[in-house]
């Protein structure tokens, strides 16, 4: 496993304790300054999809090996993700907007 891979482990395992904490994120340790969830994501699987997202692009594949959501479900939030002007994707890859 590569040192990007753990980093991008460890992110993961400190969004989701987040999210079983609170149901919003109020501090993050990272590049991005984005410290609110937007307003109108209520599961918490689409929390957590878009944090993935918000910190790096992320093909459909990765996020799934990533977080462990099935991919049905990945179908489903990140359209509504989309649909909502939350995230993009390009080339093959997911993007939250910012």
């Amino acid at each position: 496993m590569t040192a990007a891979e753990v980093r991008r482990l460890s992110w993961v395992d400190f969004i989701i304790v987040e999210l079983i904490a609170s149901d919003t994120v109020t501090t993050v340790q990272r590049t991005t300054t984005s410290s609110a969830l937007p307003t109108q994501l209520d599961s918490p699987r689409a929390k957590l999809i878009y944090l993935y997202l918000e910190s790096t692009p992320a093909s459909l594949d990765d996020i799934q090996s990533d977080l462990g959501v099935p991919k049905l479900t990945l179908y489903s939030v990140l359209r509504t993700l989309r649909e909502q002007g939350l995230v993009e994707k390009q080339d093959g890859q997911f993007e939250a907007v910012e």
